[in-house]
């Protein structure tokens, strides 16, 4: 009975030791990160270490130590940039995450994560690649909560992302960039990485668009020249290519495949200092009437989204199966030559689009081929938001075509054929027809 007793006093006194350990620890602990409570942080000293680290804090109102959920130091309604203003930041709550051996000091601390959290971002499409370096060389883990991110080249303002969540991870064998958040209303996924051996890979997505994309590429050290692939699907469109980068951007190996056509593509594109491009498509079909709704679709009603970029486009598509035909973008015109309409019967069309909207027009020149030196040529022009052609001339060799006819085939055309539907003129049998009906 005593040995019992002596064993259970003796339990009970291990037991209070451990107790005794634990509180102890727990006190010390908590006086260890309880104490820069009482720091009055420097202002001079913060901008000194983030200058450390390539940011610059230019304005701040208030630093507060923290102790949850990690010892952390919150400055708020900053104003920050990245090394030689590379990225503008204002507005904003910053929170340096502190190495677990610098809380107690004061000066010379150091730290391990940078969130920048609320506030509004302006960021330079041309900073982005020096953005990266400077970062990477600072080995630091960056997080953005509920951020704005406005997009400019130059002076001119692009685009703005809205409600990003996104992180910056450094390990040894990679960096690690992921985003998310919104952009004209729709939710989007953008991730990139790159390794150490300059292999790096971009993608982003875009679910309410079904769009997704993938560029995977490899930079050379010395040339500077990028080489690689890009997938890039958005609803029914698929479009895939491997390019290399040097003054200009050079495609090959590439296809387009939608409901419109199915072509292989290669080509070059340049963006610099303007975005223009020359591509050769080798057509394996293409569906006119289709592709005439989509242009019709996206540049002659006023609020189409898409008739901005069509006005600024500057380019040349040569089409590889219709000989010499080219469509070419260029100072706000659209301009198309040789088109084939039908081989068998040697219709073409040439036209031109310089203006658009519900005001817009297509002027054209319908060409058949009749024998090696003949051709019947219609002139005219085609209102697409108002469903109708204006006949402006007809010509063939050797006929002449009073102006009453001219009012009596424009009549026709409108009212008993197209019936307010552009499509029927599209047909290629009915256009056979009415050339037909001139010879």
């Amino acid at each position: 009975m005593l040995e019992k007793n002596f064993f259970i006093f003796k339990k009970s006194k291990s037991a209070k030791f451990f107790l005794y350990i634990f509180i102890s620890l727990v006190v010390v602990l908590f006086t260890y990160l309880f104490i820069p409570k009482f720091y009055n942080y420097s202002d001079l000293e913060i901008k000194r270490i983030l200058t450390n680290s390539g940011i610059v804090l230019k304005d701040s109102n208030k630093i507060d130590y923290k102790i949850f959920p990690s010892p952390r130091l919150s400055i708020k309604n900053v104003k920050i940039s990245f090394d030689n203003e590379l990225i503008d930041t204002n507005s904003s709550e910053i929170l340096l995450v502190l190495n677990f051996k610098d809380v107690l000091k004061k000066e010379n601390f150091k730290f391990k994560k940078f969130i920048i959290k609320s506030g509004f971002s302006k960021l330079d499409l041309d900073n982005i690649e020096d953005l990266v370096k400077i970062i990477s060389k600072n080995n630091k883990q960056i997080f953005l909560k509920k951020n704005n991110i406005l997009i400019t080249q130059g002076e001119k303002d692009l685009f703005e992302l809205k409600n990003i969540e996104g992180r910056y991870i450094i390990s040894n064998n990679s960096n690690k960039l992921s985003i998310n958040g919104t952009f004209l209303d729709h939710s989007f996924l953008f991730g990139f990485e790159q390794n150490k051996n300059n292999k790096s890979s971009l993608s982003l997505e875009v679910p309410s668009l079904n769009l997704s994309s993938n560029l995977f590429y490899k930079k050379d050290n010395i040339s500077n020249k990028k080489d690689g692939t890009l997938n890039f699907q958005i609803l029914d469109n698929l479009i895939f290519f491997k390019f290399l980068e040097e003054k200009e951007i050079l495609i090959e190996e590439g296809y387009i495949r939608n409901n419109l056509l199915n072509s292989s593509l290669q080509g070059s594109l340049s963006f610099n200092p303007n975005f223009t491009f020359k591509l050769n498509l080798d057509l394996n079909y293409l569906r006119f009437i289709k592709f005439f709704e989509f242009l019709n679709k996206h540049l002659f009603f006023d609020n189409s989204e898409s008739l901005e970029f069509f006005k600024k486009a500057n380019g040349t598509l040569v089409i590889s199966k219709m000989p010499d035909s080219l469509i070419v973008f260029e100072n706000n015109d659209i301009r198309f030559s040789n088109i084939t309409l039908d081989k068998e019967k040697n219709i073409f069309i040439n036209g031109k689009i310089s203006e658009y909207g519900s005001k817009g027009k297509i002027q054209f020149d319908l060409i058949k081929q009749l024998e090696e030196s003949k051709k019947i040529v219609i002139s005219g022009t085609i209102l697409p938001f108002d469903s109708k052609i204006r006949i402006n001339e007809i010509y063939q060799e050797n006929k002449n075509y009073s102006k009453e006819v001219m009012e009596n085939y424009e009549t026709k055309i409108n009212n008993k054929i197209l019936k307010k539907n552009l499509n029927n003129i599209f047909d290629v049998n009915v256009i056979d027809n009415l050339i037909n009906e001139l010879n």
